[in-house]
C-alpha cells in the first residue's frame, strides 16, 4: 500500500490533486539515490516496517551479501514502486474525477445554498408581499363588505320605497275610488238637475203655449173692441139723444158710487188689516215642513177666497147686466168720451203688441237658456267621459306599477339566486383552496420525508466514501430523489397559481356582478323616478281636472242660484207692481168720482178687467205652481245637502276609525322600536364579543409573525454558521494539503518518523475535528430542516388564523349589516310614523274644512228656504168677497204701469 493510499485513508475524497502533479511516495523514493535508502534504514539495526507493511531486516555495515540483498531489494522496491506508481496514477485519475465531481457537488451545494438564500429572501419578500396583500385584502374586504352593505341597504331601501309607493298607489286608488263614487253621486245630482232643467224647459214650453193662447185671446179681444167701436159710433147719435134722460140717473149713480167708495175704503182697511195679520203670521212661521203645509193650506184658503171673489164677481156681472140697459141709454151722451176711449184702445193695442213682443223675447230667452242647458249637459257628459277615461288611465298606470313591482321582485329573487350561486362558488373555491393547502402540506411532509431519506443516504454516503462507484450511484439516486421533489415543488407552484387565478377570477366575477347590480339598480332608480314623475303628473292632472269640475259645478250652482234669485226678484217686483197698481187704482177711482162721463168706459174697463183678472189669476196659479216646483227643487237641494252632510259624517267616522288605526299602528311601531332597540343592544354585545375574538386572533397572528421572524433569524444564523463551517472546511483542506506535502518532506528527512507520528496524531486530531464539524453541520442541517418544518407549521397555523380572522371579519360584517339593517328599519319606521302623523293632520284639516263647508251649506240652504218662504208669504191675498172690481182694476193698472215704466 502506497503513501498516497495512506493519505487517502486519512483524508478521504478531500484533496484536490491535479493529474500533472506526481508527488506520491514512489516519486520521492525514485528521486533518492541508493545510498539514501541505506541512510534511511541505517540509524536502526532493528527491522523497519515500510509503508506497504513488509518487514525488512537492515544490517549494519556493507557486506556484499547485504549489498546484493539491498540491490535486490532495491530492484524489488523499484518494481513495487513502478506498480505503485501505476496504481497511484490510476488512483490519481480517480481522485481527479472524484474531485471534479466533488467540485460540481460543492457548486451544486453552493447553488442550493444560494437558492435557499434566494428562497429565504423570496420568502421574506413573499411574507412582506403577503402582509401587504393581507392588508390590501383586508381593506378590499372591508370596502367590499361596506359596498355590499350599502348595496343591500340601498336595495332594501328601494324595495321599501317600492312598497311605500305601492301602498300610496293603493291608497290613491282607494281615494280615487271614493272620488269616483263621489263623482258618480255628483253626476247623479247633475242628472237630477238636468232632469229638473228638462222639466223647467217643458214648463217654459207650456208657458209659451199659454202665452200664445193669451196672445190669440188678446187679438180676439182687439177684434171685439174694434167691432164694439163701430157699434159705439153707430149708437153715438142715439146716446146723444138719451144724454139728457140719463143725467138724472147719473146723479143717482153718483150717490151709489159714494156708497160703494165708502164700502171700498172699509174693505181696503179690512184688507190692510188682513195683510198685516198675514205678514205677522208669515214672520212667526219657521223653516220646517209644517210651515210648508201651512203655506199650502193658506194657498188653498186663498184659492177658496178667490173662488168666492169670482162668485162675487159673477154677482157684480149680474148687476152690470142689469145696468147695461141703462148703459145703452147713456152711450149716446158719451160720443166724445168714446172717441177718446178709442184712442186709448189704440194705445192699449200698441201696449198689448209690445207685451206680446216682450213675451216673445222672453220665449226666445227661455229657448236660449234651454239650449245653453243642453250644451252644458253635453259638456258635462263629455267631461264625465273624460274623467272616466282618466280614471281608466289611472287604473292602467296602477296596474303597470304593480306589474313593474312584480318584475322588480322577480329581479330581486334572481339577484338573490345569483348571489347565492356566487357564495356557493366562493365556498367551493375556499374548499379547493383548503384542499390545495392540504395537498401542499402533504407534499411538504413528503418533501420532509424525502429530505430525511436524503439525509439518511448522505449518512450512508459518508460511511461508504471509500467506494467512488457507490458514491456515483448514490449521487444518481440523490438526483433521482431530488427530481420528484422538484416536480412536487413545481406542481405546488402550479396549484398555487391555479388557486390564485381562481381567486382572481372569482374576485373579478364578484366585481363584475357588483358593477352589474349597481347599473341595474341605477336603471331601476331611473325607472322608478320616471314612474313617480308620471304618476305625479297624472295625479296633478286629475287634481286640476277635479278642481276645474268642482269650480264648474260651483259656478253652475251659483249661476242657477242667481237665476232663481233673479226670477224671485222679478216675481217680487211684479207683486210690488201689483200693489202699486192697486194704489194707482185708488187714485184713478178718486179721479173717476170727478169724471162721471167716464162711467161707461170704466164699466167696460171693469168688464175687461174681470177677464184680465181671470187671466192674471191663471198666471198667478201658474206662478204658484212654479214656486211650488222651486220649493220642490229647494227640497231636493236640501236633501242633497243632507246627503252631503251624512257623507261628511260618514267620512268623519271613517277618519276617526282611521285615526284609531293610526294610533294602533303608532303604538305597534313604538313596541317594534323598543324590541328592535333590545335586539340592537344584543347585536352590539355580540359584535363586541366578535371584535374581542378578532383581536385575540390578530394577537395570535402577531405572535406567529414574531415567531416566524425569530425562526427566520435562526435560519439566517444557521446559514451563516454553515457558511463559516464551509470556510473552515476549506481551510482544513488547505491545511491537509500543506501537511501532506510537509509529511512527504518529513518522511524524506531523518527525523521524519517522529514528525510523521506527530503529524499522524495531528491528522487524527484534525480528522476528529472534521468529523465533529461534519456532525455539527449535519445537526445544523437537521435543525434547519426542523426549523423549516416549524416554519411550515407556523405558516399553516398562520393561514388557519387568517381564515379564522376572515371568518370573524365575515361574522363582524354580518352583524354590522344586521345592525345597519335594524338601524335603517328603525329610521324607516320613524319616517312611516311621521308620514302617518302628517296624514292624520291632513285628514283632520280636511275634516275641519268639510265641517265648515257643511255648516256653510246648511246656512245657505236655510237662507234660501227662508228667502223663498218670505217671497211666498210676501204676496198679498188674491181676493176677498166683494173685491172683484178692485182686482180687475189692479190687473189692468199693472199692465199699464209696466208699459209706462
Amino acid at each position: 500500500m502506497s503513501e498516497v493510499s495512506v493519505i487517502e485513508t486519512f483524508f478521504p475524497c478531500r484533496s484536490t490533486i491535479d493529474d500533472d502533479d506526481d508527488y506520491g511516495g514512489s516519486s520521492i523514493l525514485r528521486t533518492l539515490p541508493l545510498g539514501s535508502l541505506a541512510t534511511i534504514s541505517a540509524p536502526s539495526a532493528a527491522s523497519a516496517t515500510l509503508v506497504g507493511g513488509s518487514n525488512y531486516t537492515v544490517h549494519r555495515g556493507l557486506s556484499p551479501t547485504t549489498a546484493n540483498r539491498i540491490q535486490n531489494r532495491v530492484l524489488e522496491l523499484e518494481e513495487a514502486l513502478e506498480a505503485e506508481r501505476a496504481t497511484s496514477l490510476r488512483y490519481d485519475r480517480q481522485i481527479a474525477d472524484l474531485n471534479l465531481q466533488l467540485v460540481a457537488a460543492q457548486e451544486k451545494v453552493d447553488e442550493a445554498d444560494n437558492e435557499i438564500q434566494a428562497q429565504m429572501d423570496a420568502n421574506r419578500r413573499g411574507e412582506a408581499d403577503y402582509l401587504k396583500l393581507k392588508k390590501d385584502y383586508d381593506t378590499l374586504l372591508a370596502n367590499h363588505d361596506a359596498s355590499e352593505a350599502n348595496l343591500k341597504k340601498k336595495f332594501s331601501e328601494i324595495i321599501k320605497d317600492l312598497e311605500d309607493q305601492l301602498d300610496r298607489l293603493r291608497q290613491q286608488k282607494s281615494k280615487l275610488d271614493k272620488e269616483k263614487q263621489s263623482f258618480v253621486i255628483e253626476i247623479e245630482n247633475l242628472n237630477t238637475t238636468l232632469d229638473q232643467a228638462g222639466k223647467n224647459n217643458v214648463y217654459a214650453d207650456q208657458k209659451l203655449r199659454d202665452l200664445e193662447e193669451q196672445m190669440k185671446k188678446l187679438n180676439a179681444k182687439v177684434g171685439d173692441l174694434t167691432k164694439q167701436n163701430a157699434e159705439l159710433l153707430a149708437f153715438k147719435n142715439k146716446l146723444s139723444q138719451e144724454n139728457g134722460d140719463l143725467l138724472k140717473t147719473v146723479h143717482d149713480y153718483e150717490t151709489k158710487f159714494g156708497i160703494l167708495s165708502s164700502s171700498k175704503t172699509q174693505i181696503q182697511t179690512h184688507l190692510e188689516e188682513l195683510k198685516s195679520k198675514y205678514d205677522d203670521e208669515l214672520r212667526s212661521k219657521g223653516l220646517t215642513g209644517d210651515q210648508l203645509n201651512q203655506a199650502q193650506s193658506e194657498l188653498d184658503r186663498v184659492v177658496a177666497l178667490y173662488e168666492e171673489e169670482l162668485e162675487a164677481a159673477d154677482g157684480l156681472r149680474g148687476q152690470v147686466a142689469r145696468l147695461q140697459a141703462e148703459y145703452l141709454t147713456l152711450k149716446s151722451k158719451y160720443d166724445k168720451d168714446m172717441a177718446a176711449r178709442g184712442d186709448e184702445v189704440e194705445e192699449l193695442r200698441r201696449k198689448l203688441n209690445a207685451r206680446v213682443a216682450e213675451l216673445e223675447s222672453e220665449l226666445e230667452n227661455f229657448r236660449s237658456r234651454n239650449s245653453k242647458l243642453e250644451k252644458d249637459k253635453s259638456k258635462l257628459g263629455l267631461e264625465i267621459k273624460d274623467y272616466s277615461l282618466q280614471l281608466e288611465d289611472a287604473n292602467n298606470v296602477i296596474q303597470d306599477h304593480m306589474k313593474r313591482a312584480k318584475q322588480l321582485e322577480h329581479l330581486a329573487t334572481d339577484l338573490q339566486k345569483r348571489s347565492d350561486e356566487l357564495s356557493s362558488e366562493l365556498q367551493r373555491a375556499n374548499l379547493d383552496l383548503s384542499n390545495a393547502n392540504a395537498e401542499v402540506a402533504r407534499l411538504k411532509a413528503l418533501a420532509g420525508d424525502l429530505q430525511d431519506k436524503i439525509d439518511a443516504l448522505t449518512r450512508e454516503n459518508a460511511k461508504l466514501t471509500g467506494t467512488p462507484k457507490f458514491i456515483f450511484m448514490i449521487k444518481k439516486k440523490q438526483s433521482k430523489l431530488v427530481q420528484p421533489y422538484c416536480k412536487i415543488y413545481f406542481c405546488f407552484e402550479t396549484v398555487l397559481k391555479l388557486v390564485l387565478g381562481k381567486l382572481d377570477s372569482a374576485g373579478g366575477a364578484a366585481n363584475q356582478i357588483r358593477i352589474d347590480l349597481e347599473n341595474k339598480l341605477k336603471d331601476r332608480d331611473a325607472e322608478l323616478e320616471a314612474i313617480k314623475h308620471r304618476s305625479q303628473t297624472t295625479i296633478t292632472e286629475l287634481q286640476t281636472t277635479l278642481v276645474d269640475l268642482e269650480n264648474k259645478l260651483k259656478n253652475e250652482g251659483s249661476r242657477l242660484k242667481k237665476k232663481h234669485a233673479q226670477e224671485i226678484q222679478e216675481y217680487q217686483i211684479q207683486l210690488d207692481a201689483l200693489q202699486r197698481a192697486n194704489i194707482e187704482f185708488e187714485k184713478a177711482k178718486k179721479g173717476a168720482y170727478n169724471k162721471i162721463r167716464e162711467l161707461e168706459s170704466a164699466l167696460e174697463i171693469e168688464r175687461k178687467g174681470a177677464r184680465d183678472a181671470k187671466d192674471a189669476a191663471a198666471n198667478l196659479e201658474r206662478k204658484v205652481a212654479t214656486l211650488l216646483a222651486e220649493l220642490d227643487d229647494l227640497r231636493s237641494l236640501y236633501d242633497a245637502s243632507e246627503k252631503a252632510r251624512r257623507k261628511l259624517e260618514a267620512d268623519n267616522s271613517e277618519s276617526s276609525q282611521h285615526m284609531t288605526e293610526i294610533n294602533v299602528t303608532i303604538s305597534n311601531l313604538q313596541n317594534d322600536r323598543k324590541r328592535l332597540e333590545a335586539d340592537l343592544a344584543g347585536y352590539e354585545h355580540r359584535f363586541a364579543d366578535a371584535d374581542s375574538s378578532r383581536r385575540a386572533a390578530e394577537d395570535r397572528a402577531d405572535k406567529l409573525s414574531a415567531e416566524l421572524a425569530r425562526i427566520s433569524e435562526q435560519l439566517k444564523s444557521e446559514q451563516s454558521a454553515a457558511t463559516s463551517l464551509q470556510a473552515v472546511n476549506k481551510q482544513l483542506e488547505v491545511q491537509v494539503r500543506e501537511l501532506s506535502i510537509h509529511l512527504e518532506d518529513l518522511e524524506a528527512s531523518r527525523d521524519g518518523r517522529k514528525a510523521l507520528s506527530q503529524y499522524k496524531s495531528k491528522i487524527a486530531d484534525l480528522e476528529r475535528d472534521l468529523d465533529a464539524e461534519q456532525r455539527r453541520g449535519k445537526e445544523a442541517m437537521n435543525e434547519v430542516q426542523k426549523l423549516k418544518r416549524q416554519l411550515q407549521d407556523t405558516r399553516v397555523q398562520a393561514e388557519r388564523d387568517h381564515l379564522l380572522v376572515i371568518e370573524y371579519a365575515d361574522n363582524i360584517n354580518n352583524w354590522q349589516a344586521k345592525f345597519n339593517a335594524l338601524k335603517s328599519q328603525l329610521e324607516q319606521n320613524e319616517e312611516v310614523l311621521t308620514i302617518t302623523l302628517n296624514k292624520y293632520r291632513k285628514v283632520q284639516a280636511e275634516l275641519e274644512d268639510a265641517q265648515h263647508r257643511a255648516d256653510r251649506a246648511e246656512a245657505q240652504n236655510a237662507a234660501t228656504v227662508r228667502h223663498h218662504t218670505t217671497i211666498i208669504g210676501g204676496a198679498p191675498p188674491l181676493g176677498m168677497p166683494g173685491l172683484g172690481r178692485t182686482r180687475a182694476m189692479s190687473v189692468t193698472k199693472e199692465v199699464t204701469s209696466r208699459f209706462i215704466r
